[in-house]
């Protein structure tokens, strides 16, 4: 295993100096391409960080707007019931309504009859 290990890393060690060394490449041009390549990665892990803050305001935001929906939810429900209760009542008072129309014509009957 450590053989191996050291094996691998002195090849990899080998195969990086000859492409910097014997590649043909000037220097200066290695090093404007690396760090060309360096502000490119900066400017990718910037642009990712930033992306990443946005996800986690807006995850933030969806966790607010949930919370809200649950509200109006629990609020909804508890109008509804009121509703049904409100709804019950008033069918009942409109039953007693009827009940007290029909008395009252009952009764006017009753007098219209002893009038005449």
């Amino acid at each position: 295993m450590v053989k191996s290990a050291y094996l691998k890393s002195s090849v990899v060690a080998l195969m990086a100096m000859s492409m910097v060394g014997g590649c043909g490449i000037p220097e200066e041009q290695y090093n404007r391409d690396i760090n060309a390549l360096k502000s490119k990665l900066a400017a990718m892990q910037a642009a990712r960080d930033g992306a990443r803050k946005e996800f986690e305001a807006s995850q933030a935001e969806l966790r607010v707007c949930h919370g809200a929906r649950d509200t109006c939810q629990r609020e909804l429900a508890a109008m509804r019931n009121k509703g049904e209760k409100l709804d019950a009542g008033l069918r009942r008072a409109l039953d007693r309504v009827g009940e007290l129309e029909r008395i009252a014509a009952r009764q006017r009957a009753i007098f219209d009859k002893l009038r005449n």
